[in-house]
């Protein structure tokens, strides 16, 4: 038997079986034949079985809400929402989300202007919700003056990752995540009234890269950060987040790194880990924190914060509310008060081979509990200083100290 017959066979009995054979993807323009709004391209797209259709949209300004729900209509392989050609395509929402997906899996948005509509109404750009998973937005962008950007509600969407997508200039805030494994790449949150880019407690294991967020005001209760990391396992690399109206980063929960991570000219802290929580192993390495009131604040139980530059800042380049934390190989120099602060009752810091000169105050000054130093240099008349009780065992070796300082250590 041939294979071309072996097909044919094959193909027959399936038919006999009564088993369907899938459509083919479909390219569906907005503007041709019976497809008016871009509802009408989606709907059509989704009422097509297992298949992976493209919504084509020219350019131009389109006054509708559109959801995206495949959960109850049959599976689609992949949903493709894109602009074609050149030129601004703008969806504006009425009296909803401009793009809703709910409860929908394997959706690409492309090359697209989203808004809401209304400012202060807490409406976002864009929703994603339900038991939503694998959504992927590319070079979408928002509208100044609305209220939200992208909100995802609810622990159950997964991974919703966004490449080169601003929104800029909301009136709250520009990301606000819940869920489990979402992504941003290259994406941009700044001059938000609220917070630039927010990971709520119900949020995990979710990755930031080479974003930016600068000039937020900051000044949100609930969420202080321009970036607030909340939730547990988070991967942050290569963002920034600066200018402030309170913290730069501020962080609680567990297990998040923040590497080569830099935070500039915020109102309190460059990084903030909040020690009124437990923060089990946060690392903050290769961190730059300049020209905030406190380089980083708090502190928390096996958070390690090694080779960073906490360099000018106001008051402390490091203040230390919490106990347990490892600070290693980094620099605290031309702060205004104390390169490194141990607040009274903080127990069981660790501080190795850092470099503290030229502050306001000591390079080290040390009023907790149980905290040893090692192999730290301290220049230009900085000391290294126990203010502590001697019953509080305070500990070191290998310390060196140059201009007039004291050693205590």
């Amino acid at each position: 038997m041939t294979q071309y017959s072996i097909k044919l066979a094959l193909l027959a009995a399936s038919v006999a079986l009564g088993t369907c054979v899938a459509a083919s993807a479909e390219q569906i323009t907005v503007g041709q034949g019976a497809i008016v709004t871009i509802q009408d391209a989606v709907d059509q797209a989704l009422a097509n079985a297992d298949t992976s259709d493209t919504v084509l949209i020219p350019k131009g300004t389109y006054n509708e809400s559109v959801t995206v729900l495949n959960a109850v209509l049959p599976g689609q392989a992949k949903l493709t929402i894109k602009r074609t050609g050149d030129g601004q395509v703008r969806i504006v929402g009425q009296g909803a989300a401009a793009l809703h997906i709910q409860a929908s899996e394997n959706v690409v948005l492309q090359n697209l202007t989203l808004n809401s509509g209304s400012a202060l109404d807490a409406v976002p750009a864009l929703l994603i919700d339900g038991q939503s998973a694998n959504i992927e937005v590319t070079s979408v962008v928002g509208v100044a003056g609305d209220d939200f950007g992208v909100v995802i509600t609810g622990v159950t969407v997964l991974g919703a990752c966004f490449t080169d997508c601003d929104f800029s200039d909301m009136g709250g805030c520009g990301f606000l995540l819940d869920g489990f494994g979402h992504e941003l790449t290259n994406c941009e949150a700044s001059a938000c009234g609220l917070s630039g880019i927010v990971l709520t407690s119900s949020a995990l294991n979710c990755m930031l890269s080479g974003c930016t967020a600068i000039a937020n005001g900051g000044q949100w209760v609930t969420h202080p950060g321009v970036i607030t990391l909340r939730g547990n396992g988070h991967y942050v690399k290569r963002t920034v987040a600066g200018g402030g109206g309170l913290d730069g980063f501020y962080v609680e929960g567990a297990g998040h790194r923040l590497l080569s991570c830099e935070s500039n000219g915020n109102t309190n802290a460059g990084f903030n880990l909040d020690s009124s929580t437990v923060d089990t192993q946060v690392l903050v390495q290769n961190g730059t924190a300049k020209q905030n009131t406190y380089g980083l604040l708090g502190g928390g139980l096996g958070a390690t914060v090694k080779s960073g530059i906490f360099n000018n800042n106001l008051n402390d380049g490091v203040r230390l509310t919490e106990g347990g934390t490892n600070l290693l190989s980094l620099t605290a120099n031309g702060n205004g008060g104390h390169g490194v602060y141990v607040t009274a009752g903080v127990i069981g810091t660790k501080i190795r081979d850092c470099l503290m000169k030229n502050n306001g105050g000591e390079g080290v000054h040390v009023l907790g509990q149980l905290t040893w130093l090692e192999r730290n240099e301290a220049k230009n008349g900085d000391g290294l200083v126990d203010g502590a009780n001697p019953t509080d065992n305070n500990r070191g070796r290998d310390n060196t100290v140059s201009g007039g300082g004291i050693n205590d250590f």
